[in-house]
């Protein structure tokens, strides 16, 4: 769900709020509530609770903060296609397609 939620963020070029979804990650990380556990044939699923319970993801999430960070510091926007527009309201209003008349069809 964390990675979902940083996932609508960047969509969204909400890169601050990602980067906080993603260094609350770092620590869900870090003190083994996501991502520190361990596979049982007998016990089944054994948690790993503590310090630095996951370290390697933590670093990873936290490593992504920054990046989006970074981005947003450097404002990188969504590219915009020829011919679309933003309107007054802040929507993206898209050019529409050309139409094919009758007959025509589209060559592959």
């Amino acid at each position: 769900m964390v990675l979902a939620a940083m996932l609508v963020f960047v969509i969204e070029r909400r890169f601050v709020t990602a980067a906080l979804w993603a260094l609350a990650a770092s620590l869900l990380s870090f003190f083994g509530l996501i991502h520190a556990y361990t596979l049982d044939p007998r016990a089944g699923v054994l948690n790993h609770f503590g310090w630095a319970a996951a370290p390697g993801f933590a670093a990873a999430y936290l490593g992504g903060a920054l990046l989006l960070v970074l981005m947003h510091l450097l404002g990188v926007d969504a590219p915009e296609a020829e011919g679309d527009e933003i309107l007054a309201d802040g929507t993206l209003q898209l050019e529409a397609p050309a139409r094919r008349g009758p007959g025509r069809r589209r060559r592959t």
